[in-house]
């Protein structure tokens, strides 16, 4: 069900853009949209470990100023973890997929501009352990996500580097799921089309 929402959301996203074409000329390109990836690192378990992963973004957003924007993101990170456990090594994979509401700042526009921005929303987390036979496994939760985020457009504001870290909460399979992450993307629909 969840995953429904996510669906109909990003749907109804590049519906947005599809209106974008046909909006009036102006000195401000409304609508932008960014297709991203990048690496991530989940918390740690128990010792510290060789943890990784890779996310894939994409964020349409609306430009209300040329300092202000908001969007709607969404992200799927697929991560993993190796850690110490009474003397063992293990290690856990696991998955999320969710969608924020998101705010940046722009800093005073130069050829590489700074942001600053924040997310809420919500992340669904699937269990890697599920089994169907079992009526009490689960295979899948959502829980509340708050994202932080900073970096720089450049290249024009036709690209976006940056580093986030996602708060999201615990669920009864999987009581650590906050992670860090790198992004590269590319921006669309940023720049009028010259007549």
């Amino acid at each position: 069900m969840a995953m429904k929402r996510c669906t109909v959301t990003a749907l109804l996203s590049l519906l947005l853009f599809v209106t974008a074409f046909s909006q009036e000329q102006s000195s401000i390109k409304r609508f932008h949209l960014e297709l991203g990836g990048g690496l991530a690192v989940p918390q740690g378990l128990g010792e510290p470990g060789l943890d990784g992963g890779l996310l894939f973004v994409m964020e349409p957003r609306y430009v209300i100023s040329r300092q202000f924007k908001i969007g709607l993101k969404l992200e799927t990170a697929l991560l993993m973890s190796n850690f110490l456990a009474e003397g063992s090594q293990g290690s856990r994979s696991t998955s999320q997929s969710g969608y924020m509401l998101t705010a940046d700042y722009l800093f005073p526009e130069k050829k590489v501009q700074p942001y600053a921005g924040l997310g809420i929303g919500a992340h669904t987390i699937y269990n890697d352990g599920y089994d169907p036979d079992d009526p009490l496994s689960i295979a899948d939760a959502e829980v509340l996500a708050v994202m932080i985020r900073t970096g720089f457009e450049f290249g024009d504001n036709r690209y976006r580097a940056g580093m986030e870290y996602h708060f999201v909460g615990p669920v009864s399979f999987s009581d650590r799921n906050n992670y860090f992450s790198l992004k590269l993307g590319l921006l669309l629909f940023t720049k009028k089309r010259k007549k």
